[in-house]
């Protein structure tokens, strides 16, 4: 049976398809699990060239049972990188939301009067990225439960802007703070300033005397900041950055206390659902960009006759007016 070059095209993107699929999928695990290689930049680029062979393949798999194979081979690498009765669930239902996606894509390229790449590709994208993103999640969850807690709150940062928000609500209490409103203010300034505020000056003592005692008080209280830390204090450091490290430290210890008390794994959960939330409208924004891609490549093979286009006459059914 001789194929055609259209038939040849979707195979070879088919093949292409699993092939950055298992990349893609085990790229996510490495920036998850190992800790040097916590770069999402490569995943991004697996992910990226995943999302070119899918939406240009959407465009050749006429046939169901290509759509079938393109949908599955999308998501079930994910199962070889995270194992779990609940993932498998989920990447069962994302490999349906995909061949659907894919299907709508190919309803919307037949029954066209005119054919629009860009038009028929809309028509399921959004599907084919909540299939992905569902995935990429429930992949995150499983590895994420097998993390300890000082590798997920800092991945989140969950005391970031807590800082400014914190000086806001004890500034009535004491107004010295509000000198850190200044994003700029060091460690030592500050500490002097407040030394400067509160403290009584020695009676009858030199000033070289008076400043080596406040040598020694900030010397002490950056020492007690160093313990808080888990590292040494020097003294030129952002004071918000270090009050927002010190709440994100106590954060870890709290759950760190508490983790064999939690009924459930509350903070994986939470994170997942967090990356979700994330992962859905930056990938709804960024893959019609890889469409265009999609569909650029489509019209080359077109002009290099690897795909025709045939014109063929239809009757369609009217109310007599």
């Amino acid at each position: 049976m001789l194929w055609s070059a259209r038939k040849k095209l979707a195979v070879a993107f088919l093949i292409g398809l699993g092939i950055f699929s298992f990349g893609a999928w085990h790229a996510l695990s490495r920036a998850v699990l190992v800790e040097e290689a916590s770069s999402f930049l490569v995943p991004a680029i697996w992910f990226t060239f995943l999302f070119l062979f899918l939406l240009t393949g959407a465009l050749l798999w006429q046939e169901r049972e290509f759509s079938v194979l393109a949908a599955f081979l999308v998501v079930i690498p994910s199962l070889f990188e995270a194992i779990s009765p609940w993932h498998a669930l989920l990447v069962t239902i994302s490999g349906l939301l995909m061949f659907s996606g894919l299907r709508r894509i190919q309803y919307e390229l037949r029954e066209r009067l005119h054919l629009s790449v860009r038009r028929s590709l809309l028509a399921g994208m959004t599907l084919l990225v909540f299939g992905v993103s569902l995935t990429l999640s429930s992949q995150y969850f499983v590895h994420a439960e097998t993390l300890s807690w000082e590798r997920l709150v800092p991945s989140f940062d969950l005391a970031e802007g807590t800082g400014p928000f914190l000086l806001r609500a004890i500034k009535p209490f004491y107004p010295e703070v509000d000198t850190l409103q200044d994003k700029t203010v060091t460690v030592d300034s500050f500490l002097r300033e407040v030394q400067v505020r509160n403290e009584t000056p020695v009676i009858n003592a030199p000033l070289e005397v008076q400043n080596i005692f406040w040598e020694q008080e900030l010397a002490r209280t950056k020492k007690e900041l160093g313990r808080l830390l888990g590292r040494e204090v020097i003294g030129a450091e952002n004071m918000q950055a270090i009050l927002g490290e010190v709440l994100r430290k106590k954060t870890v210890a709290l759950f760190s206390h508490e983790s064999n008390k939690l009924p459930i794994p509350i903070l994986p959960f939470f994170l997942s659902f967090l990356l979700f939330l994330t992962l859905y409208p930056l990938l709804a924004f960024c893959v019609p960009l890889v469409g265009l891609l999609a569909a650029l490549l489509f019209r080359i093979f077109i002009r290099l006759g690897w795909i025709r286009k045939n014109v063929v006459s239809v009757e369609q059914e009217q109310i007599e007016a």
